[in-house]
């Protein structure tokens, strides 16, 4: 792989790391809410999809299954949900503070791996719901038409870089009481910083415009061959399916949003007609655009999350 993810002892977990690998985290916030579980949400099994999932019961009883494992949960304990799939369930009227975001090295690993989920004590941890609280007060406040729902919508400049400085505000706290309990942070171990600059070239290649690997190669002095070679060697995937993961992220994002039409969207992804997009869809996601629109609404009309996502 591109990066080996070395656990750092919590003793030396500060030791300082080059920026430029810090510029290789990815962090985001996916959804915040503190209310009632929605009804679609009491009894699921949710998929993993590289994203950090954190509960606070603050009402009623939640029940975890996963990998043989059980969690039973009451109010004020905080929950870190598996890192893969599990099975959820809520008692009636459960309410709880729930946060999925990302906080990933390119790689997609996670900073911080909840293994099969684990559960801490709220009265022990008050800095993590303060944080967590502020957080969910400024979405509501800034952008209170979303529900709670990021990932379907849009925000101005200064909105998003207020946002981003909160977010990391909880980041920070997540990640001392994750370190006071002696969880180990992941870190990167460069490889090959070639396969890096090939990473963040695809990140910034537009959307709207078809992969040129030969270009792409160029830029990094190789040869096509040999860029796909190392960067499977490094990512697990080839450039054009790293870049094919960017699109279907962006398509299922739009689709959610409701704000263009299908058609728009489609040539937005450097599509030619619909009927290109609808196949690629559907290939990608066993669903038609139309299908997993029409899908995201019924289970979440108010613009809350649903595809493999909550509680």
């Amino acid at each position: 792989m591109f990066y080996d993810i070395v656990p750092v002892d919590v003793e030396h977990s500060k030791l300082a790391i080059p920026l430029s690998d810090w510029a290789s985290l990815t962090c985001s916030l996916i959804w915040i809410y503190d209310d009632e579980v929605p009804a679609f949400g009491y009894h699921r099994e949710v998929v993993a999809n590289q994203e950090s999932v954190v509960w606070l019961i603050r009402d009623g009883a939640a029940q975890v299954r996963s990998a043989g494992k059980e969690w039973n949960l009451r109010a004020g304990d905080w929950f870190f949900l598996p890192d893969h799939d599990y099975w959820q369930d809520f008692s009636p009227q459960a309410r709880l503070l729930s946060i999925r975001f990302k906080a990933n090295w390119i790689t997609g690993v996670p900073l911080f791996r909840h293994g099969d989920g684990f559960s801490l004590k709220a009265e022990a941890h008050h800095r993590l719901e303060t944080v967590a609280v502020a957080l969910n007060r400024f979405f509501k406040r800034t952008l209170p038409r979303t529900d709670g729902y990021l990932r379907a919508t849009s925000a101005t400049t200064d909105q998003y870089l207020h946002l981003q400085q909160r977010l990391m505000t909880w980041l920070q706290v997540y990640a001392e009481t994750l370190m006071s309990v002696g969880l180990q942070p992941t870190r990167l171990s460069p490889v090959d910083p070639r396969m890096l600059r090939v990473a963040r070239d695809l990140d910034n290649w537009p959307l709207s415009v078809p992969l040129d690997e030969v270009q792409l190669a160029a830029q990094a002095n190789l040869g096509d061959r040999q860029l796909s070679r190392l960067f499977q060697q490094e990512f697990g995937m080839t450039p054009s399916r790293y870049f094919n993961g960017r699109k279907l992220k962006s398509a299922r994002s739009a689709l959610e949003a409701h704000e263009r039409n299908i058609k728009e969207i489609a040539y937005s992804l450097g599509f030619k007609s619909l009927s290109h997009f609808s196949t690629w869809f559907r290939k990608q996601t066993g669903r038609s655009p139309r299908a997993y629109r029409k899908n995201h609404y019924e289970y979440h009309p108010r613009g809350r999350p649903v595809s493999a996502e909550k509680g």
